[in-house]
């Protein structure tokens, strides 16, 4: 993982350690998708607990970079189709 970042299975423990840091990444640079990238897979893992807590990190996601598509198409209702999928 990172450098100070607790390793956890804990995905809410997570997104609270790596959170404001990788968003800040992504405002500056719309292409990195390290930064990016791991913060999608966070919201869709966190929408399977907490659905208000995944919805909020994608539009945290989406305002830190609104050139990329991913987060708005997620939140807009791509989470709800992919947790449908998996029934």
């Amino acid at each position: 993982m990172g450098v100070g970042v607790k390793e956890t299975d804990d995905v809410q423990q997570l997104v609270s350690q790596v959170k404001e840091s990788l968003l800040a990444i992504v405002r500056l640079s719309r292409d990195f998708d390290a930064a990016y990238n791991p913060l999608l897979a966070m919201a869709f893992r966190l929408s399977k607990i907490d659905a208000k807590a995944g919805e909020q990190l994608l539009a945290d996601l989406e305002k830190a970079n609104p050139y990329r598509r991913d987060s708005k198409l997620l939140r807009t209702g791509g989470i709800r189709q992919f947790k449908n999928s998996e029934r």
